[in-house]
C-alpha cells in the first residue's frame, strides 16, 4: 500500500458564503519515486467549509489503488468528521443528522466518502504544512475565474 500525503489551503476562513480558492499539494509515493500533483481552483458562493471538502474530493479523486492517506489540512470540521466517523452514521441516516436535518455539503461528503472507503485516512490538523505558504501566495495571485481549476507547478 503506498503512502500519499495531501496538503490543503483555502483562502476564506468565514461561514458566509464567497467567492474563494483551494488549493492543494499531493504527494504519492510510486515506484519510480514521488510523484507530486498540485491544483488551485476558484468556486463562487462558497463557504470555508465547502471549499476544504472540495480540495478534499479534488485531490482524492487523482488517487489510483488502495493508499495510506494523510490530509493536512487546519479544518476542525474535516478532521472531526473523520475521527468521528460522522459520515458514516450520515450516510445510515440518507444524509442526515442525529436530529434529521440535512447534512450541508452532502454532496461532497458522500463522494469523499464513496473515495474513503478505499484507503487509510488520516488527518492531521494544525495551522501550517510545509507547503502553507507557497500555496497561499499562489492562491493570492490566481487569476481564475469561480468554476475554473489549474495545476501550479512548484519546485520543492
Amino acid at each position: 500500500m503506498n503512502d500519499v500525503n495531501i496538503y490543503i489551503e483555502t483562502d476564506t476562513r468565514s461561514p458566509r458564503a464567497r467567492t474563494g480558492h483551494y488549493a492543494f499539494v499531493l504527494e504519492m509515493e510510486t515506484k519510480s519515486g514521488i510523484q507530486t500533483a498540485t491544483e488551485i481552483g476558484c468556486m463562487e458562493n462558497v463557504t470555508a467549509k465547502r471549499l476544504v471538502l472540495a480540495a478534499t474530493y479534488q485531490a482524492m479523486a487523482r488517487i489510483n489503488g488502495r493508499c495510506r492517506v494523510t490530509i493536512y489540512t487546519d479544518s476542525d470540521y474535516l478532521q472531526t468528521a473523520f475521527l468521528q466517523d460522522w459520515l458514516h452514521g450520515w450516510q445510515e441516516r440518507g444524509w442526515k443528522n442525529a436530529k434529521g436535518q440535512d447534512i450541508k455539503n452532502a454532496d461532497l461528503w458522500s463522494r469523499i466518502l464513496y473515495m474513503a472507503d478505499d484507503h487509510q485516512i488520516e488527518i492531521v490538523k494544525g495551522p501550517a504544512h510545509p507547503y502553507s505558504r507557497w500555496l497561499q501566495a499562489e492562491m493570492k495571485k490566481a487569476d481564475l475565474k469561480p468554476g475554473h481549476c489549474r495545476s501550479i507547478n512548484h519546485a520543492k
